[in-house]
């Protein structure tokens, strides 16, 4: 989580949202803590690996990192890394819009 955190640092002008596919509850609240996630927006999706928005995004990997822009469609979609130069690049290119 040090290149997400180091990312978000760059980028304080970007909303970053995480989404946790964790089993339970506990382990969600658990997670948030354990990473120092607690400044950013947290979600827990309850139905787990398989549900329509994890098939619409061909999820098979987490952590996975996208990238939506501000008319809320999905501008990079498959990083597996929060150091994938293409995460910056896209951010880039949407601040200059």
């Amino acid at each position: 989580m040090s290149d997400s955190r180091a990312l978000k640092q760059k980028n304080n002008n970007v909303d970053f949202i995480y989404l946790s596919l964790d089993k339970n509850y506990d382990s969600w609240k658990n997670g948030i803590t354990k990473y120092e996630l607690n400044t950013g927006d947290n979600y827990w999706i309850s139905t787990g690996w398989k549900n329509p928005f994890t098939e619409y995004i061909e999820l098979n990997w987490i952590p996975r990192y996208m990238v939506i822009d501000q008319q809320g469609k999905i501008a990079y979609y498959y990083a597996i890394t929060a150091n994938d130069t293409e995460i910056q690049k896209t951010i880039d290119a949407l601040q200059e819009k």
